[in-house]
Formats: structure tokens, C-alpha cells, sequence
């Protein structure tokens, strides 16, 4: 088993569950003041970034309206009242026009629903919002393994969390095989959240399809929201038997 990170990470806090069950004797206490610190840190950061969406959006509609002021009598003086109104009036729907094809792709959802429900029953991902589920549905990439293939191998660099669509597949630590996973099952989130090697192979029992998320698409979702962080808190309590309050 890989040796747990310093209690000062944050990856080691936001730790999600593991498909295998080891030895709560091996794992370190869960140290609820640290959590309670990162969690209001992400809050706090949570909170300038939006303070600083609106200072931005504040500066720009100050901006375009000093440089309206400065353009307008110049517009007036070379074209007209008439046809300075016709110009100004004709700049949002050239932009609507020329923008189009960006905000269409903006609201094309999943292709299939059932993506959305996989990621919703999943309790890490439960708390995140409808338009940060609907995107990860998007980047959800589609596996396919043959009976007796393995999906990830104990040791092994993790980049991919795992979401089971159909079949089964068997959790091996050290050579033996503890219990086997249908669908709706995940794994691979202990490697991408605490950034050790993989802490256990899978491997496919029958013939299994799964969803695959990259570790750059997981990552930003799960540590960046406290309820999913929360969340994954919960559920690594749950199967370690650690408690989290």
C-alpha cells in the first residue's frame, strides 16, 4: 500500500473512496480542523473570484460608456443623428449574427441522458450543480474492456476515473481477489485525489463498458466545490469506518 500524504495536503484531505477496503489501521485519523480550514479557504477564494468577475464587469460597462460619449458627437458630426443611430443600433445584432455557432455549441447538452444519471448517482458528484454535471457528461469518454483485461493496475500513474456502464469487474489487491463491482460502480478517484500510484488493479470479470473521465476534468469538479468535497468526506468515512464529524 502507498504511503499516505502529509496531513497538510489538500489532496489528502478531499480524498474520495477506493474500490478495495484496507486496513483502517494503516490510515490516518481524518483531522476535521484542517478540513474546516481548507473548506473555508476555498469559500473565501470562491468569494474574490466573484468580486472580481464583477469589478471586471463594472470596469467594462464604465469603460464602454466613456467611450461612447467620446465617439458618439464624433459619429453625429460626420454621418448624421440618423445614421449614427442606425450604426450603434446595428453593432449587437452583427455580433449575434457573427456569434452564433459559439453560443449554439454552448447549449448542446449530453448526447445521452444516461451519462447525467450515472455521474448523479454517484455521491461525490451529487452535490455539484446541473451545468457542472451536464459538462462533465460531456467529457466523459466511452471503454470498452474484454472479459479478463485489466483496467488499472496496482502501482500505476493514475489519470482516469472510472464510472462501470454495463458488466462486472473484480477489485485484486496483492494477487487476490476481494469483490467484484456492477454497474453504476466507479473507482480510480484515490490515485487522482491524493496523486499516488494506483492503490489496486481492476479487472474486467465479463465483457464491460465504462465511462472514463480525465484526471484534468475530475480534479477541478471534485476539489473545487465544497459540498462535493463534503461528499467525498462521507463516503471515505463510510467504507473506511473513519469518522467525520
Amino acid at each position: 500500500m502507498p504511503t499516505p500524504l502529509a496531513p497538510h495536503s489538500p489532496s489528502a484531505i478531499i480524498a474520495a473512496a477506493i474500490p478495495h477496503r484496507p486496513s483502517t489501521s494503516s490510515m490516518p485519523p481524518v483531522n476535521r480542523p484542517l478540513r474546516l480550514i481548507l473548506l473555508a479557504v476555498l469559500a473565501l477564494l470562491a468569494a474574490a473570484l466573484l468580486w472580481l468577475v464583477f469589478g471586471v464587469l463594472h470596469s467594462l460597462f464604465y469603460a464602454t460608456s466613456a467611450a461612447g460619449a467620446l465617439l458618439a458627437p464624433l459619429l453625429i458630426n460626420a454621418v448624421g443623428v440618423r445614421w449614427t443611430l442606425v450604426l450603434v443600433g446595428s453593432l449587437l445584432p452583427v455580433l449575434a449574427v457573427f456569434s452564433h455557432a459559439s453560443l449554439t455549441r454552448i447549449d448542446v447538452g449530453p448526447t445521452d441522458p444516461h451519462r447525467l444519471e450515472l455521474l448523479e448517482s454517484i455521491p461525490i458528484f451529487a452535490p455539484l450543480s446541473p451545468p457542472v454535471l451536464e459538462q462533465l457528461a460531456t467529457r466523459l469518454t466511452l471503454v470498452h474492456a474484454p472479459a479478463g483485461e485489466e483496467i488499472i493496475r496496482l502501482g500505476d500513474h493514475g489519470d482516469r476515473f472510472y464510472v462501470v456502464d454495463s458488466g462486472e469487474v473484480e477489485i485484486v489487491v496483492d494477487g487476490d481477489e476481494t469483490r467484484r463491482e456492477g454497474p453504476g460502480s466507479y473507482f480510480g478517484e484515490v490515485a487522482l485525489l491524493r496523486d499516488v500510484p494506483r492503490t489496486a488493479t481492476v479487472r474486467a470479470a465479463s465483457d464491460v463498458h465504462l465511462f472514463a473521465l480525465d484526471r484534468d476534468d475530475f480534479l477541478p469538479a471534485v476539489t473545487g466545490h465544497a459540498g462535493s468535497a463534503q461528499a467525498a468526506e462521507a463516503v471515505i468515512g463510510s467504507r473506511l469506518g473513519v469518522s467525520t464529524v
